[in-house]
């Protein structure tokens, strides 16, 4: 061991360890670790951002048939025009 405090030690990624755990079974080591990981996923993640709202106000697409290097091609152009609405943020 390298005087780290042994398998339940995180002190390397800054967890607290309790000085009569230093030596836990292998086991509880990995229960510990996935159930981190567990409460993690599970918890539900809050916005950092203000949420936005869009409607989309219109959609056209242009075609235009054409021949490339003797290849039939079609240059299609689609615009999308969309209306966006903000939560003013919180104060």
């Amino acid at each position: 061991m390298s005087g780290r405090g042994g398998v339940g030690a995180g002190v390397a990624v800054g967890l607290t360890v309790d000085p009569q755990e230093k030596d836990i079974p292998i086991s509880r080591a990995v229960g510990r670790f996935f159930g981190h990981l567990w409460q993690a996923a599970a918890k539900p993640v809050k916005p950092t951002r203000p949420t936005k709202t869009t409607h989309t106000m219109r959609t056209s697409t242009e075609e235009t048939p054409g021949e490339v290097d003797g290849q039939r091609v079609i240059l299609r152009r689609t615009t999308i025009e969309e209306v966006e609405f903000r939560e003013p943020p919180e104060k």
